[in-house]
């Protein structure tokens, strides 16, 4: 799983899931009951996979495991972190670029909003 660390530093992101993993209560700490047949243990399970940290992939390599014999990835065309995540996780370059044109297209639009002004009631 690939978290995307774009408006804060790769530093606080890995901060901020070390607190949340640090922070989690102990099976006899909850305050729910469960059905039959489930626990604290199914809803919280402990041997949940680190995610990968985008600044921790290795593109070059993820793709070379991942992605079918032959595919290449031009990263001087993806400037969003959008873009090289969904590129690297389908493995389509075509795809990483549409998402790199929403994102930039939902940021112009953001601005604009950003310009408007508020209404006199």
């Amino acid at each position: 799983m690939l978290w995307v660390e774009k408006r804060i530093s790769n530093v606080q992101f890995i901060y901020i899931y070390a607190c949340a993993v640090a922070g989690r209560i102990h099976e006899n700490e909850t305050l729910f009951t469960y059905i039959t047949g489930k626990n604290y243990t199914f809803y919280n399970p402990l041997d949940v996979e680190k995610p990968a940290f985008l600044s921790e992939v290795n593109e070059t390599a993820y793709m070379l495991e991942h992605c079918p014999a032959g595919f290449t990835f031009d990263s001087s065309k993806c400037n969003t972190t959008a873009c090289i995540v969904d590129t690297i996780a389908t493995c389509n370059a075509a795809i990483g670029l549409a998402s790199q044109a929403t994102e930039t297209d939902n940021e112009e639009q953001a601005k604009q909003l950003g310009k408007n002004e508020c209404p006199l009631l």
